[in-house]
C-alpha cells in the first residue's frame, strides 16, 4: 500500500505540473525547463559524473574542463525541456505555424496532392515529435 501511494502522489505532482504548464507560456516553460536541469545537474552529482565520463570518451583531451562542463550542463537542460515540451504538445499543435518553418514546402503540397504517402526524415537532434503535425 505504501508503494501505492508514494506512485499516486507522484501522479499527482506530475498532472499538477501538466496542469501549470498549460498555463504559461512556452517561453516561460522552457526556462522553466532549463532551471530544472541545472537543478538536476548541481543536485544528482551520480548522473553528473555519468555524464562527465561520458564526454570524456567521446571528445577525451580534445575539450578545455569548461567546454566539458558546459556540454554536460546543456544535456541536462535539453532533457528537461524536452520532458516539458511533451506536456505542451496540444498548446504548441495550435500555433505550429507560427512555432515551425518548413524549408521546401511545396514538395509535400505536391507529394499530398497526388494522393499517396510520403516519408519525412530529420535529424534527432531536437523535438521530433512535432514532426507528425507540421504538414497539416
Amino acid at each position: 500500500m505504501k508503494g501505492f501511494v508514494n506512485y499516486y502522489l507522484q501522479y499527482l505532482i506530475i498532472r499538477f505540473a501538466a496542469f501549470l504548464l498549460q498555463i504559461f507560456p512556452v517561453s516561460f516553460s522552457d526556462w522553466c525547463g532549463k532551471r530544472a536541469g541545472d537543478l538536476i545537474f548541481f543536485c544528482i552529482p551520480r548522473r553528473r559524473k555519468i555524464a562527465f565520463e561520458n564526454i570524456h570518451k567521446a571528445f577525451g583531451d580534445s575539450l578545455s574542463e569548461p567546454d566539458k562542463r558546459d556540454i554536460a550542463r546543456s544535456s541536462f537542460q535539453s532533457m528537461t525541456v524536452s520532458m516539458i515540451e511533451l506536456f505542451q504538445i496540444q498548446k504548441m499543435k495550435l500555433r505550429a505555424e507560427e512555432c515551425f518553418a518548413i524549408s521546401g514546402k511545396e514538395h509535400l503540397d505536391h507529394a499530398f496532392a497526388q494522393g499517396k504517402g510520403i516519408t519525412l526524415v530529420i535529424s534527432h537532434l531536437g523535438s521530433w515529435e512535432y514532426l507528425s503535425f507540421l504538414p497539416h
